[in-house]
């Protein structure tokens, strides 16, 4: 077997067991489902899916609805865009918030989210489980209420899973020369003749995953928190997203799907960050 063929095999199968953090720096994750557009649905239709809900998350905001996308299997390929002549006006997307903010729905013409994202120093991420559960119950939810509409079922083209992490500065690096203890693959010489140590950094990758029918994108930005104006302190901010379309579009489908992107995302993220940071992040197995 070659290399290529190895690396192949490893990105589609393995046994060894899912690597584990008892502290992982998450920040957020996001299941996403894309589909056809809902062109029949109306704000007075969002009023009515949110009040089987509402118990749960009783908060209710307006943000700009998210881009439609789809992989392509060509990595270099741009998005193509499509001038319409709408039937009805766009939607904006809505957000239903639990009383802790942690939680949220999100709903527009053609998507669906579920998030969990910190918003004080003191969350904990409830791990996978949990937003197994959240996901599912909120999903089920959702496609009764299309089917008591009288509408067809969704036609989903797309999913998606992202893990939003922040690696805080003086947790494992001080400045941006250090990047490569995070992130061996972006070890920095130091000792050049002409360029002195980077002030940012930024940088994208993306890996084929067969066993999703999609691939996998992991984006590293240098930034500031800004969620506590009086310590502004600097993140390393690595953002992985997991895209494809489950050969199955049924419940079951879905989440044998994510199933596979969670443990993608999970394997990808130790593959990019160093073992001292997984010590840092008392990694498990």
């Amino acid at each position: 077997m070659n290399v290529a063929t190895r690396r192949a095999s490893r990105m589609t199968e393995t046994d060894t067991p899912i690597p584990s953090y008892k502290r992982p720096p998450i920040i957020e994750s996001v299941w996403s489902v894309q589909f056809a557009e809902m062109d029949w649905l109306l704000p007075p239709h969002t009023g009515l899916f949110w009040s089987l809900i509402r118990e749960q998350f009783p908060g209710c905001e307006e943000q700009a609805p998210i881009a439609h996308v789809i992989e392509s299997e060509d990595v270099f390929s741009q998005p193509a865009r499509r001038t319409e002549i709408r039937r009805v006006p766009p939607l904006t997307r809505q957000w239903f918030v639990s009383d802790s903010e942690t939680e949220l729905i999100q709903l527009q013409r053609d998507r669906f989210c579920c998030n969990w994202r910190r918003t004080q120093p003191s969350d904990v991420y409830p791990r996978y489980g949990h937003m197994k559960e959240l996901f599912e119950s909120a999903w089920t939810t959702l496609t009764e209420f299309i089917v008591g509409m009288g509408q067809p079922p969704l036609s989903v083209d797309q999913c998606e899973m992202t893990y939003i992490n922040h690696m805080e500065q003086g947790q494992g690096w001080s400045t941006i020369s250090e990047v490569g203890q995070v992130f061996p693959l972006m070890t920095w010489q130091d000792d050049l003749p002409f360029l002195q140590n980077p002030r940012t950094i930024a940088a994208k990758l993306a890996f084929d995953l067969p066993s999703l029918n999609g691939r996998l994108h992991a984006s590293l930005k240098h930034g500031i928190r800004t969620d506590e104006p009086a310590e502004r302190k600097e993140v390393l901010i690595l953002e992985i997203t997991a895209r494809g379309l489950p050969g199955d579009t049924e419940p079951s489908g879905l989440l044998q799907w994510y199933a596979l992107a969670r443990e993608a995302i999970v394997r990808g993220f130790t593959d990019l960050t160093s073992p001292e940071m997984h010590r840092l992040w008392e990694r498990e197995q």
